[in-house]
């Protein structure tokens, strides 16, 4: 609904073409960005109900287990757009 700060999470199984539930994020989260990279998936930034976020994070499917190891962005931020080149 937009409004909502959770912290489950769904992947997508193309070949099978139906959603699954996955490892939930180590803490609710919303208005995050989601990037693929090297077979896993990272997110971003976020707003967690109290303060915006800078946090990085990765997904790795193939272990259904998050990494909370990462440098964090610079700023704290939500809504916003990512890519990788």
């Amino acid at each position: 609904n937009g409004q909502s700060i959770i912290s489950t999470c769904e992947a997508y199984d193309i070949k099978a073409k139906t959603w699954k539930r996955i490892q939930d994020l180590p803490g609710k989260l919303s208005r995050h960005v989601c990037l693929a990279y090297d077979e896993k998936i990272l997110v971003m930034g976020g707003w967690d109900g109290s303060k915006l976020q800078k946090s990085v994070l990765t997904y790795d499917p193939k272990q259904n287990t998050w990494n909370t190891d990462l440098p964090p962005l610079r700023r704290s931020r939500a809504l916003y757009a990512g890519v990788l080149l």
